[in-house]
Protein backbone atom coordinates (compact mmCIF):
# COMPACT_ATOMS: atom_id res chain seq x y z
CA UNK A 1 0.00 0.00 0.00
CA UNK A 2 3.20 2.38 1.33
CA UNK A 3 4.47 1.31 -2.23
CA UNK A 4 2.03 2.87 -4.28
CA UNK A 5 1.81 6.12 -2.51
CA UNK A 6 5.72 6.47 -2.99
CA UNK A 7 5.50 5.80 -6.33
CA UNK A 8 2.63 8.03 -7.32
CA UNK A 9 4.66 10.80 -5.44
CA UNK A 10 8.27 10.09 -6.62
CA UNK A 11 6.41 10.36 -10.35
CA UNK A 12 5.16 13.82 -9.81
CA UNK A 13 8.14 14.93 -8.24
CA UNK A 14 9.51 13.90 -11.77
CA UNK A 15 7.45 15.32 -13.58
CA UNK A 16 7.31 18.31 -11.77
CA UNK A 17 11.24 18.90 -12.00
CA UNK A 18 11.32 17.74 -15.71
CA UNK A 19 8.70 20.23 -16.66
CA UNK A 20 10.29 23.07 -14.67
CA UNK A 21 13.78 22.00 -16.62
CA UNK A 22 11.54 21.87 -20.33
CA UNK A 23 10.08 25.19 -19.52
CA UNK A 24 13.65 26.77 -18.63
CA UNK A 25 15.21 25.76 -21.81
CA UNK A 26 12.19 26.47 -24.09
CA UNK A 27 10.58 29.60 -22.07
CA UNK A 28 7.11 28.37 -22.41
CA UNK A 29 7.03 28.47 -18.94
CA UNK A 30 3.43 29.49 -18.40
CA UNK A 31 1.89 26.65 -20.84
CA UNK A 32 4.40 23.87 -18.53
CA UNK A 33 3.25 25.78 -15.56
CA UNK A 34 -0.61 25.29 -16.03
CA UNK A 35 0.29 21.41 -17.25
CA UNK A 36 2.32 21.19 -14.32
CA UNK A 37 -0.65 22.32 -12.08
CA UNK A 38 -2.85 19.51 -13.87
CA UNK A 39 -0.71 16.70 -13.68
CA UNK A 40 0.02 17.64 -9.70
CA UNK A 41 -3.88 18.02 -9.17
CA UNK A 42 -5.37 14.86 -10.89
CA UNK A 43 -2.04 13.22 -9.19
CA UNK A 44 -3.38 14.53 -5.97
CA UNK A 45 -6.98 13.51 -6.52
CA UNK A 46 -5.37 9.42 -7.58
CA UNK A 47 -3.86 9.75 -4.66
CA UNK A 48 -7.12 11.06 -2.01
CA UNK A 49 -9.38 8.04 -3.97
CA UNK A 50 -6.74 5.30 -3.23
CA UNK A 51 -6.47 6.48 0.25
CA UNK A 52 -10.21 6.53 0.81
CA UNK A 53 -10.75 3.15 -1.11
CA UNK A 54 -7.71 1.62 2.07
CA UNK A 55 -9.14 3.05 4.01
CA UNK A 56 -12.90 1.46 3.46
CA UNK A 57 -11.26 -2.22 2.77
CA UNK A 58 -9.75 -1.61 6.50
CA UNK A 59 -12.83 -1.39 8.21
Amino acid sequence: MYGEHSMYLTSVVGGGSTGLALAATTGISAMAAVLMAVTVLFTLMLVVRIVRRGARLRR
